[in-house]
């Protein structure tokens, strides 16, 4: 098999863009559930590793454990991340972050978002 070299672009490949939206779902959510779009760029033949292009509408929502580790970089909009304990962060366009798999907190997104991401799931 021949090693990939991929291409990162906001809108996706070519500007081919980010495929359908779709209600997120996930079961922390403390908003109505948003609309998100996504583009996977590379899956591992494991499954256990995903690089793509993100993009959601406002929302907030509780993480009890943080399923994955995930490293992100965001292209337009923010977050704030809240720790157990209080501590905050914002993250803007241009900023870059990570999130341990077990994380518990809250993610709050004021505003539309979209991001590179790159997770990493347990085996």
């Amino acid at each position: 098999m021949d090693a990939k070299v991929i291409r990162f672009s906001p809108d996706g490949p070519g500007g081919r863009g980010l495929g359908e939206q779709r209600p997120l779902v996930t079961p922390g959510l403390l908003t109505l559930p948003p609309l998100e779009r996504e583009l996977v760029l590379y899956r591992d033949p494991s499954g256990r590793f995903t690089t793509g292009v993100w993009e959601c509408e406002a929302y907030e929502e509780v993480y009890e454990s943080y399923p994955q580790d995930e490293f992100m970089h965001v292209l337009e909009g923010s977050v704030t991340v809240i720790d157990a304990h209080g501590h905050q962060e914002t993250f803007r366009a241009g900023d870059s972050f990570f999130i341990e798999r077990g994380f518990k907190g809250t993610w709050r997104q004021p505003e539309r978002m979209k991001k590179y991401f790159a997770i990493l799931l347990a085996g």
